[in-house]
């Protein structure tokens, strides 16, 4: 999993916009990261309904949305430059151990 098309974009709260390409090839877009009272945070892709609430898209773990925060900090020069900035060896890893009978279908 990679972030990709990362735009910078400092006004209110938001900090920037970026994507995300996984290991099979899907691009998941509109991520955010925000500033929050406790610092920076992933914010999912969403989408507005006809009430005008809006609902998350995407989800993901908590671990997850903590190491898309890592890259994308180390992307911009803020992070430890010992993090890895490419968790495809995880991905990859995964995909190794599961099989076609793992599939629901």
């Amino acid at each position: 999993m990679k972030v990709i098309n990362w735009k910078p974009y400092n006004k209110g709260k938001l900090r920037g916009f970026f994507d995300v390409l996984t290991a099979e090839g899907f691009t998941l877009k509109g991520f955010k990261i925000m500033e929050g009272i406790n610092g920076e945070f992933v914010s999912r892709p969403s989408q507005q309904d006809k009430n005008g609430e809006w609902f998350d898209t995407v989800y993901c773990t908590k671990e997850m949305s903590a190491e898309l925060l890592k890259i994308v900090k180390r992307l911009k020069g803020l992070g430890d430059p010992k993090d890895n900035t490419d968790i495809n060896q995880d991905i990859n890893q995964d995909l190794k151990e599961s099989s076609d009978d793992d599939l629901p279908f």
